[in-house]
């Protein structure tokens, strides 16, 4: 789902499909009444079934529009200049926002590395000046313990 709106809309490239859309449920809709008109023999209600039948369609596709994304653009935020813009590549604006959320995700990372790095790479250096400390006084101590008895060895003979 896209991370920009709760539901989804319906895509359509034009308004001139959407016009062809309403047309095409209309005509199926004034079909389905004419043939319920014969069938049950409501000749004379005619005319009022037809007012009723296109009231409804058009309740219908106004409910509709709302959930219409034109031209990759809100259907009720278009305005008259915009019906015949450029076409607008879906596909693509949907692999932009991937991109700008894989991009936005490694800046975090890269933010976290920054912050924590230089800490580990202080705790190492000091663990290692520690370290060579301990050892240096070790070898110190050893050198002495080695001179004293060098120095005896020298004494007691």
């Amino acid at each position: 789902m896209d991370s920009r709106e709760d539901f989804p809309r319906v895509s359509l490239a034009t308004v001139n499909d959407w016009h062809t859309v309403k047309a095409n449920y209309k005509s199926t809709v004034l079909d389905v009444l004419n043939e319920l008109i014969q069938s049950h023999g409501l000749a004379a209600e005619r005319d009022a079934l037809l007012a009723h039948a296109n009231q409804y369609v058009e309740r219908v596709c106004k409910m509709a529009r709302p959930n219409l994304r034109v031209n990759g653009h809100n259907f009720e935020s278009l305005s008259q200049d915009e019906y015949d813009t450029e076409p607008f590549d879906e596909a693509l604006d949907r692999r932009i926002w991937s991109l700008a959320d894989t991009r936005l995700q490694w800046q975090k990372r890269i933010a976290e590395t920054r912050r924590t790095l230089p800490r580990e790479f202080e705790r190492t250096v000091l663990d290692l000046f520690n370290q060579h400390r301990v050892v240096d006084g070790e070898a110190a101590l050893h050198r002495e313990v080695m001179e004293d008895i060098e120095q005896d060895d020298i004494d007691g003979a």
